[in-house]
């Protein structure tokens, strides 16, 4: 998901949401078939897999299908 501005939740819901802090970084939806590959696409869908190696062991990861949204980023 892409951020974008809005109203803040009631105060009475306020337990209910988390924040987390914004990295600068490639946004990527990873792709987790279960049979331990990855595939990765950046924001517009280009296939980025190629460019980060050291996530390929991110298949193994998980037990079974899975589709994980987030930002990779260089601490």
């Amino acid at each position: 998901m892409l951020a974008s501005p809005g109203p803040l939740p009631p105060p009475s819901t306020e337990r209910l949401w988390g924040a987390e802090t914004k990295y600068d970084g490639q946004r990527t939806i990873a792709y987790l078939p279960g049979d331990g590959s990855v595939l990765l696409r950046s924001r517009s869908g280009a296939d980025i897999t190629a460019a980060y190696p050291e996530l390929g062991a991110l298949g193994m990861s998980v037990d079974g299908p899975a589709v994980v949204d987030g930002e990779i980023v260089v601490l």
